[in-house]
């Protein structure tokens, strides 16, 4: 697919033909309550949620003057840079693979605790335009429902948040004792969930 891409690149009209031809797709299936939503970090980038990169930066940042700190010495910001640095290039590219190693150097408590604070640092507001469309598409109208439910790869609250603001009663699910009930949207956090009140 890629390589069609590549090789034969559609036209500007084609491009817009494609686009208008999706939406009228996502149209059909909203329309017979057939859509689900899959989302990701993108959605809550707007609002101040830090992307993966940021958010490992700072966890190994705190793990690494953590283990520094723990053997009674200091360390410059300046010098954290280039260790954390040496750190990302001494492991796997995989995003899992560094969180797993982080998750590692911590108890549960503390890596919970440790996710939470960077998650919501800068204090997100969940009324960006993206937040409160998608929102928006999730309300019920006049008995239809019209999104089933929404899969979500993010750790964060900010979507439940602006469903609540519309009186979209949610269920969430985020592990394996949650259970869906089709009487609630069901937003499914698949990495897990962790609302901005979890402490």
């Amino acid at each position: 697919m890629v390589d069609e891409a590549i090789n034969n690149p559609l036209s500007k009209q084609e491009f817009v033909n494609a686009q208008l031809s999706l939406i009228s797709s996502l149209k059909r299936e909203y329309q017979k309550e057939e859509l689900a939503l899959f989302v990701g970090a993108g959605i809550s980038k707007d609002a101040g949620i830090p992307q993966w990169k940021e958010l490992t930066n700072a966890l190994l940042a705190k793990m690494i003057a953590s283990r520094i700190k723990d053997k009674g010495t200091e360390v410059l910001a300046q010098h954290l840079d280039v260790i954390i640095e040496l750190a990302h290039q001494n492991q796997e590219d995989s995003p899992i693979t560094q969180m797993r190693y982080i998750k590692g150097a911590f108890t549960p408590d503390e890596y919970n605790k440790l996710v939470h604070e960077v998650l919501y640092s800068k204090k997100p507001k969940a009324n960006t335009d993206l937040l409160n469309a998608i929102a928006a598409i999730c309300t019920p109208r006049r008995n239809h429902i019209g999104v089933q439910g929404v899969v979500t790869y993010n750790f964060d609250d900010l979507l439940e948040r602006c469903l609540r603001r519309l009186k979209v009663p949610t269920n969430i699910v985020s592990c394996e004792d949650d259970i869906s009930t089709p009487d609630k949207l069901s937003v499914f956090h698949v990495h897990g969930y962790m609302p901005n009140k979890f402490y």
